[in-house]
């Protein structure tokens, strides 16, 4: 049945929205008021990939049930990422952009907020903790390419050098902005030793406790360089990031799955309908976390991702909530 407005998770994800709303809304003011730099951006960005992200990330694969079956799901989503990344290049292209412009646009193209800050909340709303799980696992090959591949990318769109041999990847791979990785490998190994999972971490909701900080810090830097006078100078830029995120998107999963169905792969409807979910999701916060990194276009990163947000929030979950999953 599609999830009501008055459901109690439903009550949970609207303070999940207002929450990033209020920070975003935080960290604009703060720098038109000067209370807060923009300078302090990256800062910000890194302190709370090191500090605030393992722990979010550790904490729920500790209790993952996972099986063979699952194994598409990892898959489907790096090569999505990578079909939606040549539709954003080509983009780029058409509407001619520099080096920097067209990495800050490809990778909103390429990257959709699938972690527990959208995808998988939205997933848990809709499919229950099953379906929070799934999302964990559609994500994790993804989470390793992120670090190992998508973030030095970003520097050579800026001018860095980069290399993508097994050593550099293996470097970037244990680079300290990428501790959430070990992170999760720490949970999985702790789940597959059968560990139990203390049971005060859900007793006082520290899973959620966290992924609201992440949030604030993360939608406050995003607010922080967000400049919304720009926005007369990017409408087309933003309509064609719809276009991709929400149409071309999701058609592209749906032949995903019915080829792999085709060749022989068993999907059950929840692992169908998981995929379907993810793959219509706005825009990656990842994507302002790497233009605040490696020198991107910071300022049309945070507006791409704002705008896809917002008419991803008005538009389209509306709808993903009264589809009768």
């Amino acid at each position: 049945m599609p999830l009501t407005w008055s459901d109690p998770k439903t009550v949970k994800f609207a303070g999940m929205v207002g929450l990033i709303v209020a920070a975003a809304a935080a960290g604009y003011l703060a720098r038109k008021r000067q209370w807060c730099p923009e300078c302090h951006a990256q800062r910000l960005t890194w302190l709370g990939m090191v500090y605030v992200v393992p722990l979010t990330s550790m904490l729920p694969v500790w209790k993952l049930h996972m099986g063979w079956e699952d194994i598409w799901l990892p898959i489907q989503c790096v090569v999505l990422t990578f079909l939606c990344l040549g539709v954003g290049l080509a983009g780029a292209r058409m509407h001619r952009m520099n080096p920097q412009d067209t990495g800050a646009y490809s990778y909103a193209a390429a990257h959709s907020n699938i972690g527990v800050t959208m995808g998988g909340f939205v997933c848990l709303a809709l499919f229950g903790e099953k379906g929070l799980a799934l999302s964990l696992i559609y994500l994790t090959l993804w989470t390793m390419l992120m670090f190992g591949v998508f973030f030095p990318l970003a520097g050579a769109f800026a001018g860095q050098s980069a290399r993508f041999g097994l050593g550099s990847f293996l470097r970037s791979l244990v680079d300290i902005r990428c501790i959430s990785l070990p992170a999760i490998f720490l949970g999985l190994g702790l789940n597959l030793a059968g560990v139990p999972r203390p049971d005060w971490i859900e007793h006082y909701h520290l899973i959620d406790i966290l992924v609201c900080i992440n949030n604030a810090v993360m939608f406050f830097v995003i607010g922080l360089t967000l400049h919304l006078s720009r926005f007369k100078d990017y409408v087309a830029q933003c309509a064609s990031l719809s276009l991709i995120k929400f149409i071309a998107s999701p058609i592209a999963a749906m032949i995903l799955i019915f080829l792999v169905q085709a060749a022989g792969l068993h999907l059950d409807k929840l692992r169908i309908n998981v995929m379907l979910v993810e793959s219509a999701m706005p825009t990656a916060v990842f994507t302002v976390v790497a233009a605040n990194l490696y020198g991107l276009n910071a300022r049309l990163a945070s507006l791409l991702f704002v705008i896809n947000t917002a008419v991803f929030l008005t538009l389209v979950l509306p709808v993903i909530m009264v589809v009768s999953w």
